[in-house]
């Protein structure tokens, strides 16, 4: 399972020391509800279910088995496809 890890410096901890009582808890936190979300929106656009009548268990199992074009996939994708856009452009 992949862990990570952030550095912060004392300043910006004691920044969000100030709005929260774990800043541990709440990075989970927003990780954890990012991921849900994502899990929900991937597989309410490929299939005809519905996420939140889904076990997290079932959710899992789904997203393991689909092929997902990654973040950094996406972004070489779309810079090719915008670089044929562009040379097509301009052999005109």
């Amino acid at each position: 399972m992949p862990q990570f890890t952030i550095t912060i410096n004392d300043a910006e901890a004691k920044a969000l020391a100030t709005d929260m009582f774990s800043i541990q808890e709440w990075l989970e936190h927003a990780v954890h509800n990012k991921i849900e979300r994502l899990i929900d929106n991937i597989i309410g656009k490929a299939t005809d279910r519905q996420p939140k009548k889904i076990t997290s268990a079932e959710k899992y199992q789904m997203i393991m088995d689909m092929k997902l074009e990654t973040g950094a996939e996406r972004t070489a994708r779309t810079e090719a496809e915008t670089l044929a856009t562009s040379n097509t452009f301009a052999a005109k």
